[in-house]
């Protein structure tokens, strides 16, 4: 076959023909430097392993991802789960507990953590204040992360999911306005995985969405106001002295609890924007958490996204979920449980998309709308807030805080639910009872005008679209109401 070469010449090429690539075998007479890149260009491209044959690829092997996989398998279709690491490492921090809602496993077709996956069991929390402490219902189980992933993952690979550690999704395929696919890499290599429809519960980075085109309208880059930077640390104690009570810190903004019998696990988040340096916070922590001598044996620390979720979830042939849709709960951007409702969900939508042969936008909408009704709806008053506490100096967030806005109810709900339940008559009556309210009026009006355009935001989510073309509109008027920049 002969093609004209970029500088005018001809050039000979024979070609072998095959289902998967093109494969160049000889190239004759006068080539060019612009004709050489040309066909090491496509000797590379054409080198990349392809498999495809898979309804679903679910990039990202948490807890979350691995549960939405194994749901999709168990419903028929056939599920790939990829992650960078290798299984070994899945659940992230060597020693880390999280903790999970033990209702999930109630509403959820999940097993509960077994014995050797529970750090401790939790039934009530403690709240410390600027002169005020109390006790909340808080049925949690801290659970080991690593050990419980790894299970999860194993129950999806019995569900039929394949499952394939060590390979690094660098990018998407798309064509004619769809993802069919990514690239990635495996031992070195690059290689292609084709599907009907991606999903993208890789965490923070996101690799997935960041990698869709302009043109599908989703969010992308993340600013400093979208995420915490979180330093944690395991200390070592007396095991006459544990267990210790889970305790909330307020003016610390900070956390410390029992991890397992004889170490006490503590820390914090500080926003990026304000360039805090949350270990050395951490260190007034432990003084502040930690009454008897005590040992570090484990320190880390990650970016935790707290940001309102993502206007759009979905695009043709991708959904997002987890971290890299910013599902967590705005107080502190814990989420695992809320996430695996939002995996319930998507299992529910895809999987009827995928056996009407249709991942289309559209058809993968339902998604979107369900979880902003529902999630987004409860989370939109506290991401409010949230967004307005952030303007507040420290001596401001501590006069706030001893103003008794929260009691035990309160805590429950925001810890449980993710919800703020306090309307603004509820919270001008609370302020009204305290007579620290009346030396900074400031402080109050504020607070008010947040919890107004919480509750606008609140009916907005329930009236979120149920037709894309509708999004725009309904993002602008959002956005307006969220005002933190």
């Amino acid at each position: 076959m002969f093609l004209k070469d970029g500088s005018g010449g001809f050039r000979y090429i024979a070609v072998d023909i095959d289902a998967n690539y093109t494969r160049i075998l000889n190239v004759i007479t006068r080539i060019h430097e612009p004709s050489n890149h040309l066909v090491k260009k496509m000797a590379k491209k054409s080198s990349k392993t392809l498999e495809s044959g898979y309804d679903a690829i679910v990039v990202g092997a948490g807890i979350v991802g691995s549960y939405l996989a194994r749901r999709l398998a168990q419903d028929g279709h056939r599920v790939l789960l990829l992650d960078k690491r290798p299984k070994k490492e899945l659940g992230g921090w060597k020693n880390s507990g999280h903790n999970i809602d033990k209702r999930v496993f109630n509403d959820l077709p999940i097993e509960p953590p077994s014995e050797s996956e529970i750090g401790a069991s939790v039934k009530y929390a403690q709240f410390r204040g600027p002169g005020k402490t109390f006790k909340f219902y808080l049925p949690m189980y801290n659970v080991r992360l690593g050990p419980f992933t790894r299970r999860v993952v194993d129950e999806a690979v019995r569900a039929g999911v394949k499952f394939q550690d060590r390979v690094k999704c660098i990018g998407v395929e798309v064509k004619a306005g769809k993802v069919v696919g990514i690239e990635a890499e495996r031992s070195g290599k690059n290689v292609r995985f084709r599907a009907r429809l991606v999903v993208d519960v890789s965490g923070i980075g996101a690799v997935v969405r960041n990698s869709l085109p302009e043109e599908f309208g989703i969010e992308k880059a993340l600013t400093l106001w979208d995420y915490l930077n979180v330093y944690a640390e395991d200390h070592e104690v007396d095991p006459a002295h544990w267990p210790v009570p889970f305790t909330y810190h307020t003016v610390m903004q900070g956390w410390s609890g029992p991890r397992r019998p004889g170490v006490v696990g503590l820390g914090l988040g500080r926003f990026a924007f304000t360039g805090e340096d949350p270990a050395a916070a951490c260190r007034e922590l432990a003084r502040e958490a930690l009454s008897v001598p005590s040992k570090v044996i484990f320190k880390t620390q990650a970016r935790v996204p707290v940001r309102h979720p993502l206007h759009k979830l979905v695009a043709p042939g991708v959904m997002i979920l987890g971290d890299a849709a910013f599902q967590g709960k705005p107080l502190n951007g814990e989420g695992i449980s809320v996430m695996l409702y939002a995996a319930e969900m998507a299992a529910e939508v895809a999987g009827k998309a995928l056996k009407d042969k249709d991942a289309s936008e559209k058809a993968l909408w339902r998604y979107c709308t369900r979880y902003h009704r529902e999630w987004g709806a409860s989370f939109a008053p506290f991401h409010r807030l949230r967004y307005e506490l952030l303007r507040f100096s420290k001596a401001e967030q501590r006069f706030m805080m001893g103003l008794g806005l929260y009691g035990p109810e309160e805590m429950s709900s925001i810890m449980l639910e993710g919800k703020l339940e306090m309307t603004p008559e509820r919270m001008l009556n609370t302020i009204r009872a305290g007579w620290k309210a009346v030396v900074k009026p400031d402080i109050v009006i504020r607070l008010a005008r947040a919890s107004i355009q919480g509750e606008k935001l609140k009916k907005l989510y329930e009236r979120y679209p149920t037709d894309p073309k509708h999004l725009t509109e309904w993002a602008a008027q959002v956005d307006s109401l969220y005002n933190h920049d």
